[in-house]
């Protein structure tokens, strides 16, 4: 795990780098604008913004690390929180 990273958040950015085809250690997460380094697909954002609400909505460690307030366990909460992480960083879309 890279220094300073959440153990969820380092599952959620490890596949976020599988999706790409990158190495997740040869990402600099520290660097600004980093998430401009590759690019995805609308298809490709949007199935990566499926499984992270999943992902939350399955995992209440994961919900309690990455939500503002994650409550109880709710899909349509675990879906705009993908969506606002996928929104910040997420991979730059093709065009």
């Amino acid at each position: 795990m890279k220094a300073n990273l959440s153990p969820h958040v380092t599952e959620v950015l490890r596949e976020m780098c599988r999706r790409v085809d990158t190495d997740f250690d040869s990402v600099d997460f520290k660097a600004d604008n980093w998430y401009l380094e590759h690019q995805w697909t609308q298809a490709e954002e949007k199935d990566f913004t499926r499984w992270l609400a999943r992902y939350l909505y399955d995992n209440r460690e994961a919900r309690d690390e990455m939500m503002r307030s994650p409550g109880r366990k709710n899909l349509a909460r675990a879906r705009k929180a993908a969506g606002e992480f996928v929104w910040n960083y997420g991979w730059k879309v093709e065009r």
